[in-house]
């Protein structure tokens, strides 16, 4: 599977668009409990995960997996529980115009989501990218 850079940059600012004031809620994140003599209080990872849970079939989670639903590329997507870095997911899937600087405007979107930046304001990494290569 091949994911086009520009459709999967659309696919994000128009999420961030529609949403501007979304903050993704961590409650969406499995939940760790601590195995038999593990001792820790259970918690939510701090890092977003790109499956949904109520609905993991039709939509994504995070504004990565949602982008990436969106495209019609959620076969591509990891598990849930598993919330590694964008640019890892992404790697060998989008075409050969990706370079390491939009994947990591990418991984700035997710970052700057996972510390409760709004949607809004968390994509300016990726609209900086675009501004500074003429899109």
């Amino acid at each position: 599977m091949s994911i086009k850079q520009q459709d999967l940059t659309n696919a994000i600012l128009a999420l961030a668009g529609e949403q501007p004031d979304f903050v993704y809620p961590f409650e969406w994140n499995e939940r760790r409990e601590p195995d038999e003599g593990e001792d820790f209080e259970p918690y939510y990872s701090e890092n977003c995960e790109y499956r949904h849970p109520e609905d993991p079939e039709n939509r994504g989670a995070c504004i990565i997996g949602q982008a990436v639903f969106r495209i019609g590329q959620a076969g591509i997507l990891p598990e849930r529980g598993y919330t590694l870095a964008a640019s890892i997911v992404l790697d060998g899937h989008i075409g050969t115009e990706a370079d390491e600087g939009y994947l990591g405007a990418l991984n700035s979107v997710q970052s700057n989501q996972d510390m409760g930046i709004p949607w809004g304001q968390a994509v300016l990494p990726l609209r900086n990218f675009e501004a500074a290569h003429g899109r």
